[in-house]
Parts: C-alpha cells; structure tokens; sequence
C-alpha cells in the first residue's frame, strides 16, 4: 500500500501546481478596487463581473485579447485594472505552460504589464499580488512571497494574497507558515473557494483525510469556478484511492472530468485508479480504457512526466522494453515539467527509479 499512497501523494501534489492555478482567479469585494484601493463605480463593478465570470470559464485568451483592447481607450484608474487583470490572465496561462520555455515567456508578460500598472498605480495591492504570482509560477519563491507581503502590507485584510502566500510557503516546506495564512484568508472569507482548496490538500499530505474531503466539498459548494471544481473533485477521488474506495474515486475523478475537461490531472487519476483497482490483472477493454484516459491528458499537456510514468506502469508486466522507454521518457520531462515542484520531482523520480530497478531484476 505504501507505493500506492505515494503514488497518489505525487498526484495530488501535481495538482498543487499543476491546474493552472484556479485559485488565482480575479477577487474582489463589491466596494473597493484592490487594484487602487477606491471605491468602484458601478461601470467598474460591471467590467469587474465581466472579467470574473471570463476567469471563471477560464477563458484566458479572451480575458487577454479582450482586455489589451479596452486598455488603449479606457481612463488612467480603469487601466490600471484592466493592466493587472491581463496580466493575472498571463500568469494563469504560464500555470498551463507545456514547457519551461513557454512558462516564462507568459511570466515576463506579465511581470512587463505589472511594472507598467505601477506607474499608474504604485501602491497596488493586486500590482503585488499578481506579481508574487507570477514569480510563483516561475518557481522564484523568494520573490514571490516578497510581493505576497507587500500586497497584505498595504491592504491587510486580503484574503487571496494571503492564501496565496501560504501555498507558496506550503510549496517552501513550511507548514506551519503555511497553515497560520490559510486560516488568516479563511477568517476574512469564510467561503474562500480558493481557500478551502488549499486547505483540502494541505490536510491531504497530512492523512487527514476527514478534513480533506470536508474542505473539498466546502469548496465545491462556494465556487463558480469550473478548474476550481475540477480540482476538488479530483481531490476527493485522491481521498477516495486512500480509503480504497473506488467505486467512490472513479465518480469523482469522472465528475472532475466533467467540470473541467481541459484539466489533465482527472484522467491521469482516473487511469491509475483502474490499475490499481485490478491488482495487476487488466483485461484488454480495460487497458483500453486506461489508455484513452492517459492520451487524453496528455493531449492536454503533452509534457507531464506522470503520464508516460502511468504508460510504463501498464506496460510493466506484459513487455519490459516498452515499459523502460516510457520509465525513461518520464524522466526525461520531469525536470522541464512545469506542474512539478521542488520534492514533486525528486518523488516521481524515485519512484520511477523502483520501477526501472524492478524490470532490470526481471
């Protein structure tokens, strides 16, 4: 069981990173722009909702075409929103990077469309908070929690810096760190999706798996968010795989797919969930299935290590060569694998390193 739990740590683990990042989604309250800290106009309040419910449907690309339009031929105060928001939508965007390279071109967008908010704007809190963002996608901690710090500095009571701190801290290995910000974002929204997600999988990799599902599910509750969605349920079919529960895991990773069918995390659980489920003894059809499940993500994200790793799990038994060559294809991704981070690489790559060892001993 103890390869199996690790396994399932290491999914839930790329789901830490790997989601694109839902929980950066745009937040703000319903009178002040975090962005200014001024009261909103109701043409504000309008644009804001627009972008938010875009965010929610995770259509990026129409956040940043759309948004770089208004840009040109909007107000001083109203740009430095619109600036932010784009940019927020370029981090996203670079946390659904197939690449390192792809990443960072995204990244140094939006850091470029942050400086440019700051001269408008020096003092933002979402300036800051989007750029601790973006430094967070690109894996530069240190920075991140720098910007992080300025943005709660200037406005204390935000609730998404401050989850968003505490995952980078959480990400760094400080938990406890990580935890105080959670519960410090959770007394300010107490409904957080973004939150409660957090909260979930920070209760996940402690085996607590009571308050992981009952976190999920507060969060399933309370989001709009479709990637959001997505990535509890997931979380919840993670729980299930532990409780070796798999009639229970195979609804949610299916429900997670349904949610959000461009988030390749779901299938890849959903795949290692049916070999695990059959102890070693696939049938052809089922194979098949599996099969379908992992070219599907990694259709959506040709680069994730854990999908060639699931290919030579299922090749393991029945042909050796094929199985090596995918062991060392998933090798050959996970250091350029921008869903893993820090012990998420070193993880994969040991158990990778079990499995080539088994079939060398064959």
């Amino acid at each position: 069981m103890n390869y199996i739990k690790n396994t399932i740590i290491i999914l839930a683990s790329v789901v830490l990173i790997g989601l694109g990042y839902w929980y950066y989604m745009v937040y703000f309250s319903s009178s002040i722009d975090k962005a200014t800290l001024k009261p909103l106009s109701i043409d504000d309040k309008q644009l804001m909702e627009g972008l938010y419910s875009e965010f929610d449907s995770n259509n990026l690309d129409s956040i940043i075409n759309v948004g770089q339009e208004k840009i040109s031929s909007s107000r001083s105060e109203k740009n430095v929103f619109l600036m932010l928001e784009v940019a927020n939508a370029y981090a996203q965007k670079a946390g659904f990077a197939t690449s390192s390279i792809e990443r960072n071109i995204l990244v140094d967008k939006s850091i470029v469309l942050v400086e440019k908010a700051f001269t408008l704007a020096p003092s933002s809190p979402e300036g800051y908070r989007v750029m601790g963002y973006a430094y967070e996608i690109a894996q530069d901690f240190t920075k991140s929690v720098e910007n992080y710090n300025k943005a709660i500095d200037l406005f204390p009571s935000f609730g998404l810096a401050l989850a968003n701190r505490g995952h980078v801290y959480e990400l760094m290995g400080d938990k406890e760190r990580a935890y105080a910000d959670y519960q410090s974002a959770l007394r300010v929204d107490t409904k957080g999706d973004y939150v409660n997600l957090n909260l979930a999988r920070y209760y996940l990799s402690l085996d607590d798996l009571e308050n992981a599902s009952s976190f999920a599910n507060t969060a399933i509750v309370s989001t709009k968010n479709n990637r959001l969605r997505a990535a509890a349920h997931n979380l919840l079919g993670s729980v299930s795989l532990l409780n070796e529960d798999f009639s229970k895991a195979n609804t949610e990773f299916t429900e997670s797919i349904k949610s959000d069918s461009n988030y390749a995390d779901p299938y890849f659980g959903r795949a290692f969930l049916a070999i695990v489920s059959k102890n070693g003894s696939i049938s052809t059809s089922t194979l098949s299935e599996i099969n379908k499940d992992i070219d599907a993500g990694l259709l959506i994200n040709p680069s994730q290590a854990y999908g060639y790793f699931l290919k030579g799990l299922i090749n393991h038994k029945s042909d050796t060569k094929v199985a090596s060559n995918y062991y060392k294809e998933a090798l050959s991704f996970i250091d350029g694998d921008v869903t893993l981070v820090g012990d998420e690489k070193t993880n994969l790559k040991l158990q990778i390193d079990d499995q080539l060892n088994s079939l060398n001993k064959k």
